[in-house]
C-alpha cells in the first residue's frame, strides 16, 4: 500500500490523503474511506529475453541499481542461452568454454557469509512483502535498511527472518501506514513479541524514525478489512474528531483507540461487530477495547441502547 499517483484528491471529502492498496487492487481515501479506483494492476515493466528459445518471461522489473540484489546488479552476466552475441549456435569447444565460465560465475556470486545472509534476507523480503501487499518503493527501503544493518554488523548472531519482519514493520510505520504488529506477525506466522523486540533494538541502533500512524488511518483501514459499511467509517470519523477535541486520544495507542471508536460507531449505526473481531484485527486485547469504549461514551456523553 502506498501513496497513490492515480488520484490526487478524494471526490467525496476533497482530502489529499489518497492511498493505493495493491493487495486489494484499490485506491482509497485515508480520510473518509471512499473507494476511488478498483481492480488495479500494479504497473511494473515486463522484460523478455532474446536468449530464450520461446521468448519466455525471464525477469520482471529488473532494476539496474537496487538494494534488492546482493551486488546491486553491478556484475556482468554470462548468458545461459544456446546462442552467442551474433546469433550463432554455440557448439563444440566454444560450448565447453562457456560451460566452464558459467560454473565459475556461479561460484563467484556468493563469496562470504555476509553475501549469503544478504541473499537469504532478499528472499525473505520478497516473500514477506508480497504477502503483505508492500509496493516496490517500500520493499526497496527494507532492502536498503537491511544492508545498512549488515554493514554495521547488527545482523550477526540474529535470526534473519525476524530482522526482515521487524524492518518491514518499521518501514510501514515510517511511511505512516496502519499495519499492526499483530497483523504482520499473524500473516507471516512469526512471534509478535519477538518481532517487536527486534524492531525496538534495530530502531535504536540504526536511528530509525519511529512515526506513529494517525488514528484516522486505522479507522479507515480496520473498517475496510472488516468489510463494514461506509456509515461506520463516517460515524467513526465523527466520533474521532469529538474525542480529539476532548483530549481523549492523548497517550493512547492509535490501534486501540481506533478499535474502540469503531465499536462505538457500530453500536450507534446498528452494524454488527464483536470485540473479539476488533481485538484480532487490531492486536489489542478485548479488555483494552472495553476500557476505551467506556471512556469514549462517558466523556462524550454518548447514550447506548442495549
Amino acid at each position: 500500500m502506498k501513496k497513490s499517483d492515480i488520484s490526487t484528491k478524494c471526490r467525496e471529502c476533497n482530502s489529499d490523503k489518497i492511498f493505493t492498496d495493491y493487495s486489494r487492487g484499490e485506491v482509497f481515501c485515508g480520510n473518509c474511506g471512499a473507494i476511488l479506483e478498483e481492480n488495479l494492476i500494479e504497473k511494473n515493466p515486463t522484460i523478455f529475453s532474446g536468449d530464450s528459445d520461446n521468448g519466455e518471461l525471464v525477469s520482471r522489473n529488473p532494476n539496474t541499481n537496487t538494494f534488492m540484489s546482493h551486488d546491486k546488479n553491478l556484475r556482468t552476466e554470462i548468458s545461459t542461452g544456446k546462442y552467442d552475441g551474433t546469433g550463432k549456435v554455440i557448439k563444440g569447444r566454444s560450448k565447453e568454454s562457456v560451460y566452464r565460465l558459467l560454473k565459475a560465475q556461479s561460484l563467484s556470486k556468493v563469496n562470504n557469509g555476509n553475501e549469503r545472509r544478504h541473499i537469504k534476507a532478499i528472499q525473505y523480503i520478497n516473500g514477506f512483502s508480497s504477502r503483505l501487499g508492500m509496493p516496490d518503493d517500500m520493499r526497496e527501503m527494507v532492502g536498503k535498511t537491511f544492508k545498512e544493518a549488515m554493514e554495521k554488523r547488527i545482523t550477526r548472531g540474529r535470526n534473519t527472518e525476524y530482522i526482515v519482519a521487524s524492518l518491514i514493520y518499521g518501514v510501514f510505520r515510517n511511511y505512516g501506514y496502519p499495519r499492526t504488529l499483530s497483523e504482520i506477525a499473524d500473516e507471516l506466522g512469526l512471534e509478535r513479541k519477538k518481532i517487536g523486540r527486534y524492531y525496538r533494538e534495530l530502531a535504536r541502533k540504526l536511528d530509525m524514525e519511529q512515526k506513529m500512524p494517525d488514528i484516522q488511518y486505522f479507522i479507515t483501514y480496520f473498517t475496510r478489512k472488516l468489510n463494514l459499511p461506509k456509515r461506520v467509517s463516517d460515524e467513526g470519523m465523527s466520533i474521532y474528531f469529538s474525542a480529539d477535541a476532548a483530549g481523549i486520544k492523548d497517550g493512547k495507542t492509535p490501534a486501540g483507540l481506533a478499535a474502540a471508536i469503531i465499536y462505538v460507531a457500530c453500536k450507534k449505526s446498528g452494524s454488527k461487530v464483536t470485540q473479539a473481531d476488533l481485538s484480532k484485527m487490531s492486536g489489542v486485547t478485548e479488555v483494552t477495547i472495553r476500557t476505551r469504549y467506556k471512556e469514549i461514551i462517558n466523556r462524550l456523553g454518548i447514550t447506548m441502547q442495549d
